[in-house]
Formats: C-alpha cells, structure tokens, sequence
C-alpha cells in the first residue's frame, strides 16, 4: 500500500513537471519567444527609431503580398516568413506602449498570413488594412 502511494506521488509530480515544461512561458499570454530565443531576447526594448524603420518595413512587406500572391504563392509565403522575422525584432516596445495597438497589428499580420496560406486574398486585403490603421495610430501617438 504504501509503494503505491509513492508510486502515485511520483506520477503526479512528473505529470507537473512535463506540464511546467510544455507549457513554459508566463502563463499571462505576453510570451512571444520564438525557438531559440531567450526571454531577455523576446522581451528586448527597442529605440523609437528603431520602432519606426521596422514598423516602416513590415508595411513595405504586407502591402507588397497581393501583388506577390497573384503573381507567386512561394513567394508570397517567403515575404510572410520575411514579415514576421522583421516584427519579432520590435514588437516588444509596441506591446510596451500600447497593448491594445499591439494587438490590432497582430491581427492584422495574422489575417494577412492566413490569407497567403489559405489563397484568400480578401484575408490579406483585411489584414493590411487592419495593420496599416494600427500602425497609423501607434505612429501618431508615439512619434
């Protein structure tokens, strides 16, 4: 009896353990890390300026996937990869900000990838809108 209320304490404390470990991060819903990076690398603050050349080269990005998905699909879904490596390098400083801003951008980029890899052009339509009018205002009220 006893052996096997050890047996149980042991299941359960490895069953806490793998769930720790699978499901890493906060808990809060603000980690954002990619494989490989650290959480410092995640969460790193960038300059204003710093902000302003991404925010400016994302838009460069999504706005070119319409064009991109109706000429080449691959294309397209390599501009989104391209997208995405570019927002992880500042999205921090946006989800600092202005977390409500930060997440209209999320679904904007979101809409536009599903878009891609769905064949919906509507979907990036949506989301270059939806990114474009958060941006707009991230711009105007943290210049």
């Amino acid at each position: 009896m006893h052996t096997t209320h050890r047996l149980a304490q042991w299941i359960v404390g490895a069953g806490l353990a793998i769930a720790v470990v699978a499901c890493g991060g906060s808990g809060d819903g603000s980690d954002s890390t990619r494989p490989g990076d650290t959480a410092a690398e995640a969460d790193e603050m960038v300059s204003p300026a710093e902000v302003r050349t991404g925010l400016a080269e994302v838009l460069a990005i999504i706005e070119s996937l319409p064009a991109l998905h109706a000429g080449d699909q691959a294309q397209a879904r390599e501009q989104v990869t391209a997208m995405y490596d570019l927002w992880f390098e500042f999205e921090s400083t946006i989800r600092a900000d202005d977390k409500n801003l930060y997440l209209q951008m999320e679904d904007g980029l979101v809409a536009a990838k599903i878009g891609v890899q769905e064949n919906r052009p509507d979907k990036i339509d949506e989301g270059i809108a939806v990114f474009t009018a958060a941006v707009d205002q991230y711009l105007a009220t943290h210049p």
